[in-house]
């Protein structure tokens, strides 16, 4: 899939949700990565994220 089509779906889900999450659910509606928090994980992690993973983190 490509991110155009996720954003597209997501868009759809999010324009519905009818504001009902249970409590144990925490939406990051608001938060994107940034290049240096991407950084920091791949060092912590000691692994290189695949490319499409950090361009969803940075734009989901």
């Amino acid at each position: 899939m490509e991110f155009k089509d996720f954003s597209a779906i997501l868009e759809r889900v999010r324009a519905t949700r009818s504001g009902n999450v249970p409590s144990d659910i925490q939406l990051l509606d608001s938060w994107l990565a940034s290049d240096s928090e991407i950084r920091h994980a791949e060092d912590e992690l000691g692994v290189r994220l695949p490319e499409k993973y950090k361009e969803f983190m940075q734009r989901i």
